[in-house]
């Protein structure tokens, strides 16, 4: 996956309300910043047709999803902070952990597997 392209250094500026409707309505729906970046730049603007919003439906699968790998990033620091600490490297109770793991991404492909066919509709009245 291309890593996103770093933009570190900020840009403002002042506009009558007369230059911010006429920005607005030559941008149509493409997010000012890229309008701005692409005009100062003399690049392409992309049409905002191809940038597609997500749904709440989906919003919420995202918020979920990044639950899920907020979960699992702690579980793997604690991992690794138990395993410095063992003697023994904490085999045992990285056995465990690791059989835990296991068994939540079972759980996991099941309930996708099993919501994966439903409509937005479906799936909400389903939660």
């Amino acid at each position: 996956m291309a890593r996103p392209l770093q933009r570190p250094h900020r840009i403002s500026f002042r506009v009558s309300a007369e230059e911010l409707a006429a920005i607005n309505q030559r941008r149509g729906g493409v997010i000012t910043s890229d309008y701005i970046r692409a005009a100062a730049l003399g690049a392409p603007i992309q049409p905002a047709s191809k940038r597609r919003q997500m749904s709440e439906f989906e919003a919420a699968k995202v918020r979920q999803l990044a639950f899920i790998g907020n979960n699992l990033n702690q579980i793997a620091r604690r991992t690794n902070y138990l395993a410095r600490r063992s003697p023994n490297g904490g085999a045992a109770t990285l056995a465990e952990i690791l059989f835990s793991l296991l068994s939540i991404e079972r759980s996991f492909r099941a309930a996708l597997d099993a919501t994966e066919h439903l409509t937005e509709t479906e799936a909400e009245n389903a939660v």
